[in-house]
Formats: C-alpha cells, structure tokens, sequence
C-alpha cells in the first residue's frame, strides 16, 4: 500500500502514515526498511497495514525513492544477536574495576620445637603459626551496551565479542 507520512515524533520512535485509502496509521522506527534520518513528514512511503488490538499499524515500510533493493544489510550482528540498525538509539563501552583481596593460607611450623620434638622422641609436632597472606588483585571488565528506540538494553563483555569491532560495526551504522 501507498501512503505519506503525516507526522514523526523523532525523540519517542514512532509517527504516523496516511494510507491512500485515507486511513491513518501508527509506526514504529523499527519498521522502516531505510534510514531513520531519511525520515520526514510528506515522504512517500510503501507499506503493509496491519491490525492489531490498538489499531491500524504501518509494518514493512520502505521509502518510495529507495525501494529499489540494496545490497548493504540493515542489519548488524553483536556476539550473535542480531540488531537493526534504524533501531539503535545508544551505545556506550565502560569499564568496571573491582579491587579483590585474595587470601592464602600460609603454615608457619616452630623449628625450635620441631627440634625439641625430635631430640624428646615425640612424633607429635609442635606448635604450627597460620598466616594469612593477602594479594591486592585489580579485576577489570570492559562492557558494551547498546540501547534501541524500544527501550531494549544489549550487554556483552570483553570476554564475549571483541568490542573494538563490535564498536566499528556500531559506529558505521
């Protein structure tokens, strides 16, 4: 179906396609098949009208003057979840530093009285010292997290993806 877009509320995602039929219908920004920038009110567009129980929806929406078919994916891929890219609002990467204090065990024996115990033909030892060593270790962890238009949060850390590349992916969007 044919249409033209009446009204786009860019911060929030969504808007509004007049159908040739004159009906009005709702949309998502994850329903375009084009980049989100290329977005304004009289654009024409092509659709498929759904109904839900809200109303009339616009899915599968293409921009007239770009329908013809591209090879460029609209997709990007991120340790295995697949993201449209007219969907992503956001993306941040952080680390988180944790300070851990390991702890080991260290025996400490009495020579002295192992001595004695030795010379008195005592087989039991004498008095054994516990001590604790403590290692000071810094943990840090590197994340990237990814934010939609639909309020969905991706988290994935250094360990998961390589997030230099992950991030390139991310910025050519």
């Amino acid at each position: 179906m044919k249409g033209r877009i009446v009204k786009f509320i860019e911060p929030k995602g969504y808007g509004f396609i007049a159908g040739d039929d004159g009906k009005t219908r709702f949309f998502h920004v994850s329903q375009l098949q084009f980049d989100q920038t290329d977005i304004s009110v009289g654009s024409s567009v092509t659709f498929t009208s759904t109904t839900t129980e809200k109303g009339d929806v616009a899915t599968k929406i293409y921009n007239v003057k770009e329908h013809v078919s591209s090879s460029e994916s609209k997709f990007i891929e991120i340790g295995g979840t697949r993201l449209k890219k007219t969907n992503i609002k956001a993306f941040r990467v952080f680390t988180e530093r944790r300070d851990k204090v390991e702890e080991e065990l260290v025996v400490l024996e009495n020579k002295a009285l192992r001595y004695l115990d030795y010379v008195l033909g005592e087989t039991e030892l004498g008095m054994v010292f516990h001590k604790v060593k403590e290692t000071k270790v810094v943990e840090e962890t590197e994340y990237l997290v990814v934010k939609t238009y639909q309020n969905e949060k991706y988290q994935w850390t250094g360990q998961q993806i390589d997030i230099a590349k992950a991030v390139q992916k991310l910025e050519s969007a």
